[in-house]
């Protein structure tokens, strides 16, 4: 490798020959050739110099690239540490919770093993007790066979008298039960079927239930409830009217002898969401008897599978009942709840009751049928919908008439 004092002499040699103005030709051009021998070394050099820098940055990078992993490893090998720390004291924990219940199985067998002790003393003790039992009970059995010899014949005096009785008790019972199934009968008319009439008018008809009677001087006032839309169907043959409450339609009630009456009721009180209507019956006759609303109180001892008896007037009949469940307690439709019933309806039963069949309580008012189909719908008369005693006491209240409602 050529220095820098090298070059300097070289270059000093140079100028003292041209100086001098001795023609060294030769020397000159050999000294050049050897000048450019030194370039080309020196070119090398640099050339060597530069791939070492490359090499030492490409070294410089793995060094950075692998001191980065050994940080991520360091890192890792920190998280596995702490889950290390932490699977350990969670061992720690579990061999406690171990060792706990280890002793109380400990305590477990010991307290089995003396109530197992226990229990073959007691086995001893009623071995022995039952072999002074059949002792004693083969004595008493011996003289209860001699006692009942003597029974049998003092009671073969009185075979006849003791026939005589048991038949009589047997008439007596077909009695009691024939007794029985003709009150159940009469609180059936009385309360479930009588209180429901129909209404009618042009086309239209519908049912609706006696709930409360105020007896005046000269006249009876009865006040139903029925559907909203039973009375505005009556009522719409009559055009556009200005106060519903002022139209009279006609009111059907027919008695268990088969005697109809009629009698004018007009709606002075009604609620489209609910499809509630308040009807008041004036009339000059004693009317069948008056259901017995049921209180708020009763909503909780009724839900699907209650017994119900669902009555109503059907295509303009007389009120008729039939048997059936709640199937669904909290059946919504257009925001409103309903009870849906599986006792069998038809049109016209809207606005008739719907009964408890253990308290005979009026608990909802029949509102809805379900139907079938759009071209041809077919009924489906178990799928019926009423209106929840819940619904009916909050309407009265707000309608103003909490007065008829009965007290919890």
């Amino acid at each position: 490798m050529m220095t820098s004092a090298k070059l300097a002499l070289t270059a000093a040699a140079l100028v003292t020959i041209g100086l001098a103005g001795i023609p060294q030709v030769k020397v000159v051009g050999n000294q050049l050739k050897q000048h450019g021998r030194i370039v080309r070394e020196l070119k090398v050099e640099v050339q060597t110099l530069r791939d070492a820098h490359q090499i030492l940055q490409k070294a410089y990078h793995n060094l950075e690239q692998e001191q980065t992993q050994l940080e991520r490893g360091q890192s890792s090998l920190s998280s596995s540490n702490e889950e290390a720390y932490a699977e350990q004291e969670r061992l720690k924990n579990e061999y406690q919770d171990l060792r706990t219940a280890q002793a109380k199985l400990q305590q477990v067998q010991q307290e089995i093993r003396s109530y197992h002790q226990s229990l073959l003393s007691s086995q001893e003790i009623l071995s022995q007790e039952q072999e002074q039992f059949m002792v004693n009970f083969e004595q008493n059995l011996a003289a209860l066979v001699d006692q009942d010899q003597k029974i049998q014949a003092e009671l073969g005096n009185f075979s006849g008298l003791g026939q005589a009785i048991k038949e009589d008790l047997k008439l007596q019972m077909a009695g009691w039960v024939n007794d029985s199934k003709q009150n159940r009968l009469q609180n059936l008319r009385e309360q479930v079927l009588t209180p429901v009439f129909q209404l009618s008018g042009g086309e239209a008809v519908g049912s609706a239930v006696l709930i409360h009677r105020q007896i005046d001087k000269d006249q009876s006032t009865y006040y139903a409830l029925s559907c909203y839309h039973v009375v505005r169907d009556i009522l719409e043959d009559r055009g556009d009217l200005d106060d519903l409450s002022q139209e009279v339609v006609t009111a059907i009630f027919t008695f268990p002898s088969g005697k109809e009456i009629e009698a004018s009721a007009r709606m002075i009180a009604w609620d489209i969401s609910t499809d509630l209507a308040l009807l008041e019956v004036q009339s000059d006759y004693t009317l069948t008897h008056v259901a017995s609303l049921a209180p708020r109180s009763r909503q909780k001892d009724l839900g699907i599978f209650a017994n119900i008896y669902t009555v109503g007037c059907p295509l303009g009949t007389a009120a008729q009942a039939t048997s059936g469940e709640i199937t669904r307690a909290n059946w919504e439709v257009d925001g409103e709840d309903y009870w849906m019933v599986s006792s069998p309806a038809y049109f016209g039963n809207s606005g008739g009751g719907v009964f408890h069949a253990d308290t005979l309580e009026l608990v909802a008012i029949f509102a809805k049928i379900y139907t079938h189909g759009t071209y041809r719908p077919q009924v489906i008369t178990h799928m019926g919908l009423a209106i929840p005693i819940h619904t009916i006491h909050d309407w009265l209240e707000r309608a103003g008439y909490s007065e008829l409602l009965p007290e919890d």
